[in-house]
């Protein structure tokens, strides 16, 4: 799956590049992407917070200082989300000291990944169930008996490499379920994995922008220490809300869409939700909520609490 050129300036402020062939260039007061020596968008650089480029897509020599010089992340990303590489300002978070000093607290590792896991698989049984009502599968019902049996047993886990073992045993279980409804909706296997992947990547650029909005460093997690396409914060937050995740890309990667558009993507961020918190508000402001969430756990020493769906 790859991602079209239909939107190039995303609501948090993203300028994406994503068609190749696209340039990017800058007069020191705009950036202004150029296609076929014509400016398709042109954005004053005081709004951007982050540079996202794909696969073939070039920048002028005055790019690079001045997205330093503004303190502006580039971030450069292969068709499917894979991450090639990433031009990041100097670390100043706000929060850097705290979130070092929560990793030598292990009871605050423990309780953000046993509620991080438990908004995901939680989440997922609820989708799960909203679609079992429509199909009726005996996949889709022993799957769910099975989550909900596992999900009783998370709280009683006593330590993080526990919850880890916890969580990869439960995976495959919960693949296949959405394998099932992969099938239901017309969707390949073969764009599947690439749509996920894009899509993560995607969701992980929304997490890592908030964040450092926010004054944390995304690069101190604690459920991702080590993960290699993503950085470990945001994909330690995605974990609540890969079920949306799973869903959005089964119900979008048919044979007749295999491209990915932007305008999708913005869409499916506009999507109103009731966040059990802080009542409707679009995904995206569901993903600020929960960055703010993660700020509050760490300075107040409060419970991290979870994204859930509300049926």
């Amino acid at each position: 799956m790859k991602l079209s050129n239909s939107l190039q300036l995303m609501e948090n402020q993203t300028l994406y590049l994503t068609q190749p062939g696209s340039f990017l260039t800058t007069d020191g007061r705009d950036f202004a992407i150029v296609q076929q020596d014509q400016i398709l968008t042109r954005v004053p650089i005081a709004n951007i917070q982050q540079i996202v480029a794909f696969t073939g897509c070039d920048f002028s020599k005055l790019v690079v200082p001045t997205a330093q010089r503004y303190e502006i992340p580039l971030i450069f990303l292969a068709d499917h989300g894979k991450m090639i590489s990433r031009l990041e300002p100097p670390e100043k978070a706000v929060y850097l000291a705290q979130q070092y000093q929560s990793l030598h607290q292990p009871d605050f590792g423990l309780q953000l990944a046993q509620s991080l896991l438990w908004g995901r698989w939680q989440n997922g049984i609820t989708l799960l169930s909203h679609w079992y009502r429509r199909y009726t599968s005996d996949v889709l019902y022993r799957a769910i008996t099975q989550l909900k049996e596992s999900l009783d047993t998370l709280p009683t886990l006593s330590h993080l490499s526990a919850v880890k073992v916890w969580a990869q045993s439960i995976t495959p279980l919960y693949r296949t379920s959405w394998q099932f409804l992969f099938c239901q909706w017309g969707a390949f296997n073969l764009k599947l994995d690439e749509g996920y992947s894009l899509a993560a990547a995607l969701l992980s650029q929304e997490l890592y922008a908030l964040l450092r909005q926010a004054g944390c460093s995304p690069h101190v997690g604690t459920l991702h220490p080590d993960c290699q396409n993503h950085l470990p914060l945001p994909c330690d937050l995605m974990e609540q809300f890969r079920p949306l995740l799973d869903q959005w890309v089964g119900q979008n990667s048919r044979l007749l869409h295999p491209h990915c558009s932007l305008t999708a993507w913005e869409e499916f961020l506009q999507t109103p939700y009731t966040h059990p918190y802080g009542g409707v508000m679009t995904l995206r402001d569901c993903f600020a909520w929960q960055v703010r969430e993660y700020v509050t756990a760490l300075t107040e020493g409060t419970a991290y609490r979870p994204f859930l769906l509300v049926q």
